[in-house]
């Protein structure tokens, strides 16, 4: 239900919304895609973020080649 909502309120379909979501995720490095799955330990998140977001900042991200779109 509260899916459903989201995709009203911004007047898209769960499918297009998922896709977005999947498009998203895929750019991510596997250091942010690790924190976003929860795979990273709670106390660890914070220091982790924190180097990312240093990393993007002095351009060093490991950033995957961005995908044309279909």
């Amino acid at each position: 239900a509260r899916l459903d909502d989201v995709c009203f309120k911004r007047g898209m379909t769960i499918k297009r919304l998922l896709g977005r979501l999947i498009e998203w995720f895929v750019e991510l490095d596997k250091t942010e895609q690790s924190i976003v799955l929860g795979l990273v330990e709670e106390e660890d998140v914070k220091g982790l973020a924190e180097m990312v977001l240093t990393r993007r900042r002095t351009g060093k991200a490991a950033r995957k080649p961005t995908r044309k779109r279909r």
